[in-house]
């Protein structure tokens, strides 16, 4: 654990900047284990290393709500805001506790977090700094573990470099039954590096979860089927302590297809979640939303084909609960491939509900444009979710608009990547919807009409991937 750093200016009802300088022992900025923000205040911390050195953060964080302009936390490289380049800003988070490491280009760092005056108790960071030499931290030697698909092509489900001693054991699980891991090394002498060790078992996976499987089972809850239904052990009695944090369900597609997953009843205690994941194997697994407590029955769409569903005990504030079922089915994908932003071309998409993505996501799709035309049968509204968009708000945004005279078939190319989103019987009369900015995105848009046009113009920097969405037919309450 680091030293306090002596940052502790952040008080309430007022705008505070601290300056501190960023030494070779690691330090947190308060002396609390987990700084709560206080109520409306504007807290900021200039970060200095010295000469020859960079800053390295390790942060953790939780619970930003929207609207981005009234609880936020940015992290900046530069000395001050308003000249630094915006390395992430956090809005709205609804994925729990998240860790994340930053490194400066230089030896400054800007962080500022700004907090309403909202009675939520959970917002609240940790920042652990210190200054290093960047060419000493990360270094040539890495081992790469990739899943083996049954087609026998590699996916790459993560790396594993520099410096890193692991508190505890790190454990992978396969999707099927072949690993296939690389040690890679520079061959340069390092008195400090003790290189890798590894041990491998053989598994059954579980297909269902419950108290009399092993560990490793209910970890790996993998269906294959077509069809097929999800539900907590127990359902529909209380769900047993402890057993709830071990379920793990991972649903795998044939290619081609996506995974929709209807939650008939979802009725989880209070303080306890569930992770809707999408690409579970990969280096970086995307995840999509986080559903804690109770809810309506709701449908939920993978961006490709696999999906996991990964329960969580979190608070443990109620004894009750019956906990969640589910029906999953494999449908085919409406592939946003075959939208090819160089072309300018556009897909037509029908149907009680779908996902769709900018092409290739989440990498970027290249310099162009794509559009979605969407329709529901009449008596419907359409319900639009974007559950990720990548990149800081002056980067990535969302345009939610109609307008009377539209310019859709005439994109021009701009600095930023954005959607566009309108409404309306044709594309060229349109109502406004709003406008939204990166992660302050809401997690659903409301229309009010049987007609959806979703228009995405990409730049050619290439630096962040786009867009996942999916929508879903609302039946007209008032018809």
């Amino acid at each position: 654990m680091g030293r306090v750093g002596g940052g502790c200016c952040c008080s309430a009802n007022q705008q505070s900047t601290a300056t501190l300088t960023a030494g070779e022992d690691s330090r947190f900025l308060q002396d609390a284990a987990s700084f709560m923000l206080p109520s409306n205040s504007t807290c900021q911390w200039n970060i200095t290393a010295p000469e020859g050195k960079v800053v390295k953060i390790d942060l953790w964080y939780y619970s930003f709500y929207e609207p981005c302009d009234e609880e936020y936390l940015k992290i900046s490289d530069g000395p001050v805001a308003e000249s630094s380049k915006i390395l992430a800003k956090y809005c709205v988070n609804s994925t729990g506790i998240l860790f994340q490491t930053f490194f400066t280009s230089g030896r400054s760092l800007w962080i500022e977090t700004k907090k309403g005056i909202s009675n939520s108790t959970l917002t609240r960071i940790q920042v652990r700094y210190e200054a290093i030499n960047f060419e000493d931290y990360w270094v040539d030697d890495k081992v790469e573990v990739y899943d083996v698909e049954p087609s026998s092509e590699l996916s790459l489900i993560n790396t594993f470099t520099g410096n890193i001693v692991w508190i505890k054991p790190v454990t992978i699980y396969s999707k099927y039954h072949r690993l296939y891991v690389v040690f890679k090394s520079d061959g340069k002498k390092k008195s400090e590096e003790k290189g890798m060790f590894a041990s491998y078992t053989a598994i059954t996976p579980g297909q269902s979860c419950s108290s009399g499987n092993s560990l490793a089972e209910n970890q790996n809850i993998v269906l294959k089927n077509p069809s097929g239904i999800i539900k907590t052990p127990g359902y529909p009695f209380n769900y047993p302590d402890n057993l709830i944090d071990q379920c793990y369900w991972k649903i795998l597609a044939p290619k081609g297809s996506v995974v929709r997953v209807e939650f008939s009843s979802f009725r989880l205690r209070r303080g306890d979640c569930v992770n809707i994941i999408n690409a579970m194997n990969r280096r970086f697994p995307i995840r999509s939303t986080l559903y804690c407590g109770k809810h309506p029955s709701f449908v939920v769409y993978s961006m490709t084909n696999e999906l996991g569903i990964n329960a969580q005990e979190r608070l443990h504030l109620s004894n009750t609960g019956p906990g969640f079922t589910a029906n999953y089915t494999t449908v085919p994908a409406d592939s946003s491939g075959t939208c090819r932003p160089s072309e300018n071309s556009t897909v037509h998409m029908t149907g009680e509900g779908k996902s769709f993505a900018s092409p290739g996501f989440p990498l970027h799709p290249g310099q162009g444009a794509c559009h979605w035309n969407i329709s529901v049968p009449a008596g419907n509204f359409i319900k639009l979710s974007f559950p990720w968009v990548l990149g800081p708000s002056n980067e990535s945004y969302v345009e939610v608009y109609d307008v009377t005279n539209s310019t859709r078939n005439n994109p021009k190319i701009v600095e930023a990547d954005y959607v566009l989103i309108k409404q309306g019987k044709y594309a060229f009369e349109a109502d406004e919807i709003g406008r939204f900015c990166g992660s302050s995105l809401p997690g659903m848009i409301l229309s009010n009409h049987t007609k959806v046009y979703v228009d995405f113009v990409a730049d050619s920097s290439g630096r962040y991937p786009g867009f996942h969405a999916s929508y879903t037919a609302v039946p007209n309450r008032k018809e």
